[in-house]
């Protein structure tokens, strides 16, 4: 249906934009970023043609438990028991993050607060969520940062710019990335061809065509040697060499040894991975707590996973039990308590006893 395919414009867990299908932002890491204009961020978020990040699950727990709904061709919100809280009123509209949703009727974008008053009027040509006090902003082509009345803290000045994470923000000015402080300023001297924000006190650079680590005083700690890199999640991250998926701890040796076809990072303890072209997934020791038999898998969000099970999908929890059996044709990961799901011609959001709240009329 039209309102399927539109709400396919939503991110509605953590994954990478453009898809709903899981694994990208997760896809959503697995991916380099580029200067091409996608948008970000976690979930429940629509897809603008930006870049987009991963947002640490601190910060996704601070985000309020308000869904994205599409009705008649208009985005509005509801809450946990499916109940309308935002009637339907935007063209397009962002995650909620430290109290404030970015939205867009007509070409600009502006700032909602959880009761759908505009707090921020249009200005904005491109609107990114709320971190650490700031939100990035495009107007007249470039990127600046904005505080929570508006005004810029930093001027427009990027050709590119991230949300805060832990005090550093990663621009673009031309085709090289660097990071910035809350001042404006640059944070360290080197630059580097991709980046991606900090984790855990790390963050990924790519150099010379290959993926390491710098610390929080921009010194190289994990020299780059990978052909792609996750950021750190419960200490360990996900890197590729040689082909192969493996996770390596914050000195960069290797806790579990490169073996899989795909990996994503370790969240509510539990990563995915593809071993032998079957999904399944791992403990931080690389123990298998489901042997990899999936067909198509996602990763963790609010500590249940879908799995795809004789064609259809349902949910498990971090030990490999189902707990909502497997009869839905797409989901999508967990969020604010609530998961999209379509079940032949009825489509909406279900709670975790796999009950749909809220359908598409």
């Amino acid at each position: 249906m039209n309102e399927d395919r539109n709400r396919r414009k939503i991110k509605t867990g953590r994954e990478y934009c453009l898809t709903l299908a899981p694994l990208l932002i997760l896809i959503f890491v697995m991916s380099p970023q580029t200067l091409t204009e996608r948008f970000f961020t976690d979930s429940r978020v629509v897809c603008v043609n930006e870049p987009e990040t991963l947002v640490s699950q601190e910060k996704k727990d601070e985000q309020l438990p308000l869904t994205a709904i599409l009705q008649e061709g208009k985005f509005g919100f509801i809450d946990q028991s499916g109940r309308i809280v935002i009637p339907p009123q935007f063209a397009e509209v962002g995650v909620f993050s430290e109290g404030l949703a970015a939205f867009r009727n007509g070409n600009l974008w502006g700032y909602i607060d959880a009761l759908g008053k505009v707090v921020i009027p249009k200005l904005y040509e491109r609107a990114g969520e709320f971190s650490e006090g700031v939100a990035p902003v495009k107007t007249n082509g470039s990127y600046g940062y904005i505080d929570r009345s508006g005004k810029f803290v930093i001027p427009p000045q990027f050709k590119m710019a991230y949300p805060f994470v832990e005090g550093k923000a990663l621009v673009a000015t031309s085709d090289r990335w660097q990071f910035i402080t809350k001042e404006g300023s640059r944070a360290f001297a080197i630059e580097f061809e991709q980046g991606r924000s900090f984790n855990q006190g790390l963050a990924e650079i790519r150099v010379d065509g290959k993926w390491g680590y710098i610390d929080a005083n921009g010194e190289v700690v994990i020299a780059p040697q990978f052909d792609d890199a996750m950021g750190f999640r419960g200490g360990l991250a996900a890197v590729k060499i040689g082909g192969k998926w493996g996770y390596i701890d914050k000195a960069g040796a290797f806790i579990i040894p490169a073996q899989f076809e795909e990996a994503g990072p370790h969240l509510d303890g539990v990563a995915y991975v593809v071993l032998d072209g079957r999904r399944g997934y791992i403990n931080s020791t690389g123990r298998f707590i489901t042997t990899p038999k999936f067909s198509e898998a996602q990763y963790f969000s609010e500590g249940l996973a879908g799995v795809k099970i004789n064609g259809k999908w349902g949910f498990i929890t971090n030990d490999g039990s189902i707990i909502i059996e497997p009869v839905f044709d797409s989901i999508d990961p967990f969020g604010g308590g609530l998961a999209f799901a379509q079940r032949g011609s009825q489509t909406g959001y279900i709670n975790k006893l796999g009950k749909y709240v809220w359908t598409a009329q």
